[in-house]
């Protein structure tokens, strides 16, 4: 369309090929957006329930280690003169 109409067809040639590049990808977009959401959610489930567990064991871990340092020291803060 450009070779014949000179420079107003080749602007005109552009804008009608951005325009159903355009009009394609709405529909496109359309149809598989359902799709997509439902993907991007299930991402985000399912990082959730790994960063989850992974902070759970993390702080049981850590709960753990505390309390056996407790009982590692009580006897010798019971044991100290100055503390009673």
């Amino acid at each position: 369309m450009g070779s014949v109409g000179g420079p107003f067809g080749t602007i005109a040639g552009a804008a009608l090929g951005i325009g159903i590049d355009y009009t394609a990808n709405a529909g496109i977009e359309l149809m598989h957006r359902e799709e997509f959401l439902n993907d991007v959610n299930s991402m985000i489930d399912a990082t959730k329930k790994e960063y989850t567990y992974c902070l759970e064991t993390e702080l049981h871990r850590v709960a753990n280690v505390w309390l056996e340092d407790v009982m590692h020291i009580l006897p010798k803060v019971t044991e100290d003169p100055k503390m009673k």
